[in-house]
C-alpha cells in the first residue's frame, strides 16, 4: 500500500477547487459577453429610433418612462427578438426562448406521465408484508424453494 489516501484526496479537493474556478470564470465571461451584447443591441435600437425621429422631425419621446415598464416579459422577449437590428443575435434569441419553451412542455409531460404512473401504482406495495426493515418478506418463497429441493432429491 504505497499510495497515500490523504495525498489523493488532496489533489482531488484540489482539482475540484480549480474546476470550480474555471467555471465560475466562464459563467462570468458569459454574462458579460450577454450584457456587452445586450447594450449594443440597445444602443443600436437607440441609434435606428434616432435616425427615424430625425427623418420625421418628430419631438422626442421619454424614452427612459418605456424602458423602465415591461407589461409581459416573454411576450416583451419576443418582440425585442423579432424587432432586433442585429440578426444573429435575433435567431439565438429565438432559438433560446424556443428551446426553453420545449423544456418546459417536456417538465410538464414528464411530470403528467409521473402523477398518472403514481396513481396506478401507490396500492401495489401496500398491503405486503415487509419485515422491520423494509425488505419484503420472502419466507414463503424460501419455503417453497426448499420443499422443491426437498421432493426433487427423494424423486432422483
Amino acid at each position: 500500500m504505497g499510495t497515500d489516501i490523504g495525498r489523493v484526496l488532496g489533489r482531488s479537493q484540489e482539482a475540484n477547487k480549480q474546476r470550480r474556478k474555471h467555471v465560475e470564470r466562464v459563467r462570468r465571461q458569459k454574462v458579460t459577453r450577454l450584457t456587452t451584447l445586450k447594450r449594443q443591441r440597445e444602443r443600436a435600437l437607440r441609434e435606428l429610433e434616432r435616425r427615424r425621429r430625425d427623418d420625421d422631425n418628430t419631438p422626442a419621446e421619454d424614452d427612459d418612462d418605456e424602458r423602465g415598464q415591461v407589461e409581459n416579459p416573454e411576450e416583451d422577449a419576443l418582440r425585442e427578438t423579432q424587432d432586433s437590428p442585429l440578426p444573429r443575435w435575433n435567431k439565438a434569441e429565438q432559438e433560446r426562448l424556443e428551446r426553453e419553451k420545449e423544456e418546459q412542455r417536456k417538465v410538464e409531460k414528464a411530470a403528467k406521465i409521473d402523477a398518472a404512473e403514481k396513481r396506478r401504482h401507490h396500492l401495489s406495495d401496500l398491503h405486503r408484508k415487509r419485515t422491520r426493515r423494509g425488505q419484503p418478506v420472502m419466507k414463503h418463497r424460501v419455503k417453497m424453494l426448499l420443499d422443491k429441493l426437498e421432493n426433487g432429491g427423494s424423486q432422483s
